[in-house]
């Protein structure tokens, strides 16, 4: 299932500048590979900590009728990569990290359960349009990889406790790929 995404990503001008490119890190078994397009090379990973954003709300498929719901991503690699993410329909809770007006804004092509049992999906994001920054220009695709942490919260969610947030932390790889 494909599914849009907005990514905010001030101050990522590092990114596609000039540096000789990183080496892909190895994937560990995972069942459907993220494996690069061999027309995309490396252009930067960027090993980040940030919160998975949680929102008490009505839910058919929950016994209450109420679970938590993602409504967004904030990460940093301070002082390089600062951004905030949405899923469709995602209700952002606050303005986007860093001082930037940089964006890229993606769908997300392939998400795989991690190989823990204890972290997020690792994705592939397609990159559909960017603006701000010309370097982010020559993006065309961001992995998240080696993810930890940031599943949803342990504790209920009732009527009671609806529209109520929860940030659980998570850490993270984003690798930015640009075409080849």
């Amino acid at each position: 299932m494909r599914t849009p995404l907005t990514l905010g990503l001030p101050v990522i001008v590092a990114a596609c500048a000039g540096v000789a490119p990183p080496v892909p890190p190895a994937l560990p078994a995972s069942p459907v590979p993220l494996a690069a397009s061999p027309r995309e090379r490396l252009a930067r990973v960027a090993p980040v900590q940030g919160r998975q954003v949680y929102e008490c709300a009505a839910r058919a498929d929950a016994a209450s009728g109420f679970g938590w719901v993602h409504v967004a991503s904030e990460f940093e690699d301070a002082p390089r990569l600062q951004g905030r993410h949405t899923p469709p329909g995602g209700r952002p809770s606050s303005a986007p990290l860093g001082r930037g007006p940089d964006n890229v804004q993606g769908t997300v092509m392939l998400q795989v359960a991690a190989p823990g049992l204890d972290a997020i999906p690792w994705q592939r994001i397609r990159v559909d349009a960017t603006s701000g920054d010309a370097h982010l220009d020559e993006l065309s695709s961001i992995h998240r990889t080696h993810t930890r942490g940031g599943l949803p919260p342990a504790v209920p969610c009732t009527a009671a406790e609806a529209g109520r947030q929860q940030r659980v932390a998570y850490s993270a790889e984003y690798e930015f790929y640009v075409a080849r």
